[in-house]
């Protein structure tokens, strides 16, 4: 994935020189070159909200039962592994050990981003 600053340094090279030229000189290939000047930039990030989880619901299950698996949470829930994983850590959710809590080596997790604190 490139940079959007690298492309359209490129982009504006490409009025002085060929999309070989540049393509030799960047050591990218002449067809990215190509989509780039077409317009088919990489978007960067995907910002999009959840549809099937509730954040809410996911710091409240944090909070009750901070010992429990991802496989739990999700079933607790009602979402995917994948998404319980994605979202703890856009929470900033840490897991960390403690001896005395249980014998069966879970960790405790931990809220650490600040926003999410209450």
């Amino acid at each position: 994935m490139y940079n959007i600053a690298f492309i359209n340094k490129v982009l504006e090279k490409r009025k002085l020189f060929s999309i070989r030229e540049l393509a030799a000189r960047y050591e990218i290939s002449p067809q990215t070159i190509h989509k780039w000047g077409k317009g088919l930039i990489p978007k960067q990030t995907r910002n999009r909200r959840n549809t099937k989880l509730d954040i809410n619901a996911l710091i409240e299950d944090v909070r009750l039962y901070p010992q429990s698996y991802q496989c739990e949470r999700a079933r607790r829930l009602g979402v995917s592994d994948t998404c319980i994983f994605n979202n703890l850590k856009k929470l900033g959710v840490v897991y960390k050990s403690d001896k005395k809590v249980s014998n069966d080596n879970r960790k405790i997790a931990v809220l650490t981003n600040k926003q999410y604190l209450g």
